[in-house]
Parts: C-alpha cells; sequence; structure tokens
C-alpha cells in the first residue's frame, strides 16, 4: 500500500519541536501502561528522548488502579504512552486524544499501536537503528494483525512495508508455531497458544504421538528437529494435520522478523518477541521485558527472560486447561463463553490468556468473557466486537459504577463483587448487540 501520512507528519513535527524545548527545561519521565505495547511504546520513547540529549526515568503504571496519577514525580517533561496523564502543558501523550492517535489522520484505532505511533515520532528525528520492528511487535500484541494469514492495515502495515523496502524487516507467508525456530518440534507443538491445539496444547506425550503417527520425525540422528529443519512436504504435512486440531486460525500465516540478525536469536519472529514480553509481564519481570524493548539488556538478562517465559508460559497452559476442563468454571449459553478464572489466574495472566481466546472467537458471533478477582473489584474481560457493541458495555456498567478501560480489542470492566453477578446478568441481556 502506499500511504501519505498528511497531517500526521506535521504533528508528529509539532510534537518533537515541543519535545525539544522541553528536554532543555530538565529530568523527563516516562509513565507507561504495563502492556507491552505501553512497554515497547516507552522504549522507542525513551531512545528518541535519549538522543535528544536528556535520560528518562520510565515509570509503568498498573492499568487495575482506581485512579493514574503522575503529579507525585517531579519532571519537566512526562511522555505519556497510553495514558490517561492529565492536561499539563507539558504532557506529550500517544494514544490519547487530544494528542497523538490514529483517528486523527482518517484510520481505525486497529491500524495503529502505541508503539508504531511512538516509532513515527522517532523516525522523524532518528532513522537508525531502526525501530521499525518495535512497532511491529507493539501491534502484533494489540491482535492487530487480521484473517486468514494475520495480516496488519493502516498505518502498521505502511510501517511494515517501510521497514520491508528499507531492508530491516522481512515477512512471508509459513507455518508458525510459537517459540518453533528454536524449540524442538514436538515441545513447539506442546506449547503453542496461538494457534491452541485441542488436547495436545499442554501435553507433551500427545505433541510426539500426534508427529509419529503421521511420519513427521522428532530427530536427525541425535539431534530434535525444529520448524527450520522441515523441507516443504513434512511442513505442509504438519499445517494440515495441526490445523485439524486448531482452535485459533491455521498455523501458515505471515511470519515478521527483523533481519540481520541471528536466527537463533528470539526476535527473528516477530511473535516470539511479543510473547515472550507478555510472559515476562505477566511473571512480574517488567523491567526485563523493558530492557529487552530497549536495547538495555545484558546476556544474563536474555537467559533470566527466556527461563521466566517458558516457565509462565506452561504454568499458565496447565491453569488455563483446567479451568476449559471444568463444568463449574466454563459458562456457554451460545452466545456469551464465560469463563470464571476467579483464584487461579491473576490480572495480568487473566489479560494474556484473554489474548489467546480471543483468536478463538474470530468470524464469529458469540462472545468470549474471562472474568476473575481484583480485590474488592471483579473484572470482566471482553473483545470488543463494534463501537455499539462498546456503548452498551458502557452504559450498563455505568449504572453499577464500574470503571471500564479500552485496549484495544479487549475491554475491561472493573465493578465491585457486590454488583457484580446484577452487572453480567445485565450485560448478558444486552448481549444481542454483538
Amino acid at each position: 500500500m502506499s500511504t501519505d501520512f498528511g497531517s500526521l507528519i506535521n504533528l508528529l513535527d509539532e510534537k518533537l519541536d515541543s519535545i525539544k524545548s522541553q528536554v532543555k527545561r530538565g529530568p523527563s519521565l516516562i509513565y507507561a501502561d504495563e502492556t507491552v505495547d505501553g512497554i515497547v511504546a516507552s522504549a522507542i520513547a525513551f531512545d528518541l528522548l535519549k538522543r535528544i540529549g536528556t535520560r528518562p526515568t520510565v515509570r509503568f503504571s498498573s492499568i487495575e488502579a482506581t485512579n493514574t496519577d503522575i503529579s507525585e514525580f517531579s519532571a519537566d517533561i512526562r511522555v505519556g504512552i497510553g495514558l490517561k496523564a492529565g492536561t499539563e502543558e507539558n504532557a506529550i501523550n500517544l494514544g490519547i486524544k487530544g494528542e497523538i492517535f490514529a483517528e486523527q489522520f482518517g484510520f481505525k484505532a486497529n491500524d495503529a499501536s502505541l508503539s508504531t505511533l511512538a516509532h513515527l515520532l522517532r523516525n522523524r528525528e532518528f532513522k537508525s537503528p531502526s525501530t521499525h520492528y518495535l512497532a511491529i511487535t507493539g501491534s502484533i500484541s494489540r491482535l492487530m494483525d487480521s484473517g486468514d494469514f494475520r495480516e496488519l492495515t493502516g498505518l502498521n502495515e505502511a510501517v511494515l512495508e517501510e521497514g520491508i523496502a528499507n531492508g530491516v524487516l522481512g515477512s512471508e507467508k509459513k507455518v508458525d508455531l510459537v517459540f518453533g525456530y528454536i524449540l524442538p518440534l514436538h515441545k513447539a507443538i506442546s506449547v503453542s497458544v496461538d494457534p491452541y491445539f485441542r488436547g495436545i496444547t499442554g501435553n507433551l506425550l500427545a505433541s510426539e504421538s500426534i508427529l509419529h503417527d503421521n511420519g513427521i520425525p522428532l530427530k536427525s540422528e541425535d539431534r530434535y528437529l525444529t520448524l527450520k529443519d522441515l523441507n516443504d512436504d513434512l511442513l505442509g504435512q504438519l499445517a494440515i494435520v495441526l490445523d485439524n486440531h486448531s482452535e485459533s486460525g491455521q498455523v501458515k500465516r505471515n511470519v515478521y522478523y527483523q533481519n540481520n540478525v541471528d536466527e537463533s536469536f528470539f526476535t527473528w519472529n516477530i511473535r516470539d518477541l511479543s510473547l515472550m514480553l507478555d510472559l515476562l509481564i505477566a511473571s512480574g519481570s517488567t523491567l526485563i521485558a523493558f530492557k529487552l524493548a530497549s536495547g538495555l539488556a545484558s546476556f544474563s538478562d536474555y537467559d533470566v527472560a527466556w527461563r521466566a517465559s517458558m516457565t509462565q508460559l506452561e504454568s499458565t497452559i496447565d491453569v488455563i486447561n483446567r479451568i476449559l476442563a471444568s463444568r463449574e468454571r466454563v459458562i456457554d449459553d451460545g452466545r456469551i463463553k464465560r469463563i470464571i478464572a476467579n483464584g487461579m489466574l491473576n490480572f495480568k495472566e487473566s489479560l494474556m490468556v484473554m489474548k489467546w481466546l480471543s483468536r478463538w472467537n474470530e468470524g464469529h458471533e458469540r462472545l468470549i468473557v474471562i472474568e476473575t478477582s481484583q480485590g474488592t473489584d471483579e473484572l470482566f474481560i471482553m473483545k470488543v466486537g463494534s463501537e455499539e457493541f462498546a456503548r452498551n458495555v458502557e452504559e450498563v456498567g455505568g449504572y453499577y459504577g464500574a470503571r471500564i478501560k479500552h485496549i484495544y480489542p479487549l475491554l475491561l470492566v472493573f465493578v465491585n463483587v457486590i454488583k457484580a453477578g446484577q452487572f453480567y446478568e445485565s450485560f448478558r441481556s444486552r448481549a444481542g448487540v454483538l
């Protein structure tokens, strides 16, 4: 596609001029949502401010907090990433109405992640080293890739195409599994959550059996095979086998990667980087996630990140499998599948799992809602089907005093536990707008 950025470039230049003038006045602070997109966007903003001439402090906001207030931090410039950070003149917000957000330029909300907007801002001043891959990482984390082959649109697509044209990004349609170019093939299948394979995800023996039964080798001599070891015939056969078990789309899709890196490095596949950052956030390793995104990580950080992410992935798969196997925790009335995760998944894990589950519902007129406890609140996470749907949820939530936060394409509803049952039943009665 060919994109005319038009007024976007003018606004980005205005923001850059504002940042440059404010940086001269003193310390700077980046205040970011504790999500993959927020962390990646903050890493890009961190690099921008550092190159301009200041070393910013980075703070991450807890999404479930009742109020967000940055006034306690003394800084002359505040860069809010996906955060309603107030109306100070020295606040440079990305993704907030009144500042920089996709709809200002004729694009839809799912056409630009916060990371894409941060990349475009930085790219006006500093084009090297490239942050194209970080922009796409944020977009993937927000489920902005869609369709059978998981393609990007709008500003996300424009950044992808520019990265490919400049030789810093690559894209191809191929069989893709979680960490499939790092882990042994049977292991990658057993920890796959996107796609999620019925009866196989979370079951290493079942993963080995399905390969054996279909004549796909696990080893060559004494070495386990990975996806990159299979020829085209075996890859085609594997895709057919796994697609028959998939809950969430086909295994052959667009794979995006950073060029000019060792293929054993996990950023070779941008989807893997996005998942790893999600897992690190869920495990409480937000600082390491930021270091990976910002290029500040040491060798030991990579080792810690890999171990922490794999531990979190396997434990979360185990929990979600047990939840899905429970009649008491999965309630399906044909229109809404309600997954009750109270006491089993915390907030960050629930948000991550909802991303996995959201892929199951694409193209179908049925809503998946995941519910978990948050202190005195009950949290309902659902996927936004339309603006009308979101308005209905907001109207019902307002009646019960709920706090509602949009993290496209998800809607988070925090409501007091005493009113949670009433909210759900009222919301359920309005679910016909899906």
